[in-house]
């Protein structure tokens, strides 16, 4: 009798929090660099008393900075058109990632990135979340932008 009532408590519990919209998709997991965190492996950074004070403060993954949020804009501008110049114009940042060769053309990726400290709801220390994303050209014009690595089909082998 007494185990059904645990049960029974540990499930209203379960029921309780998520219907009260609580978080748990930020959980700290120990690794060979240090804490990290789920979905967007954020490390646990300790902040000064200014940053505490100034650093956004998140609720949700969803509210996390990303390339899409920080770069909305620069994107819609995108297009099959969209020369090298025109991209680095309005991605100032960027950096080359990689090259790789397709016959006669060659296909370039150069990576955006974002890293931001944020604080997780009120919380006295950090996280530093990180997103990236590559861009491919082929010969000098734009082809698309996805996650690291993910080469449009025939885009070869590395050179």
């Amino acid at each position: 009798m007494k185990m059904s009532r645990v049960i029974v408590g540990c499930g209203l519990v379960a029921c309780v929090l998520s219907l009260s919209g609580c978080i748990v998709s930020i959980k700290s997991e120990e690794s060979s660099i240090g804490p990290t965190y789920d979905g967007n492996s954020n490390a646990k950074v300790k902040l000064s008393y200014s940053e505490r004070e100034t650093l956004p403060q998140v609720n949700t993954t969803a509210d996390l900075p990303t390339v899409r949020s920080r770069y909305g804009e620069a994107l819609s501008k995108l297009g099959p058109t969209t020369t090298l110049e025109e991209f680095k114009g309005l991605f100032p940042n960027a950096t080359f990632a990689e090259r790789r060769e397709m016959g006669p053309a060659k296909m370039d990726a150069y990576s955006v990135r974002v890293e931001e400290k944020f604080r997780y709801r009120d919380e006295s220390y950090g996280y530093m979340a990180r997103d990236e994303k590559w861009f491919y050209f082929r010969d000098g014009a734009f082809v698309k932008w996805s996650g690291p690595n993910q080469w449009p089909e025939g885009a070869g082998d590395a050179k």
